[in-house]
């Protein structure tokens, strides 16, 4: 009998600790014993793998494996991609223009990184103190593959401008911010 297991963590009240936003020496030493124990360990998350990377979250461990952005982007445990599903160009820039007229950036990520479309605002910089998180590069959208986006609003926003767009899901957070994902991805089987 194969005593080996795969265990998945995401970040985000569990990995932190919801009250001090910080992870518990117990949380790490655990992790610790699971890995000597010759057990699989990765990371399940909605973040991208720059946000986990600039956490600290990526090198907390030697993880086998990173699935990042909700499943979208999957890495092995040299970081290098084994999957990755984009969203539609049009629903990208379609994203953007939403964005533009409400005079918000938007986060874009794509397979090697992320950046803002434009200047942080108050919003962007209220989602960025929620996950102690440095202000991203701002350059324009440059037409590469995209994997997810963040858009920002008010705390409790319906983000009612982006729910009419085809190709894409919207997730609003607890937060000044919402994920915006593909559209029935998690009705995609994943072969790699």
């Amino acid at each position: 009998m194969n005593d080996k297991m795969l265990f998945l963590f995401d970040v985000d009240g569990t990995l932190i600790d919801t009250e001090t936003h910080q992870i518990p020496l117990s949380t790490i030493t655990a992790l610790q014993q699971l890995h000597k124990q010759g057990h699989l360990l990765g990371i399940s998350t909605g973040r991208s793998l720059p946000s986990l990377k600039n956490g600290g979250f990526a090198s907390l461990i030697d993880w086998d494996f990173f699935l990042c952005n909700n499943g979208q982007a999957i890495f092995n445990k040299k970081q290098e991609i084994l999957h990755l599903a984009c969203i539609p160009q049009a629903s990208v820039e379609k994203c953007m223009q939403v964005a533009h007229a409400q005079q918000n950036p938007i986060l874009i990520i794509h397979g090697e990184g992320e950046y803002l479309t434009a200047a942080p605002n108050e919003l962007v910089y209220q989602a960025l103190d929620f996950f102690k998180e440095l202000v991203p590069e701002v350059k324009p959208y440059d037409g590469q593959p995209v994997i997810m986006m963040i858009a920002y609003g008010p705390l409790q926003y319906d983000y009612a401008s982006y729910h009419e767009i085809d190709g894409i899901h919207i997730i609003p957070g607890l937060s000044t911010y919402a994920d915006i994902v593909l559209k029935d991805y998690h009705n995609h089987l994943i072969d790699f």
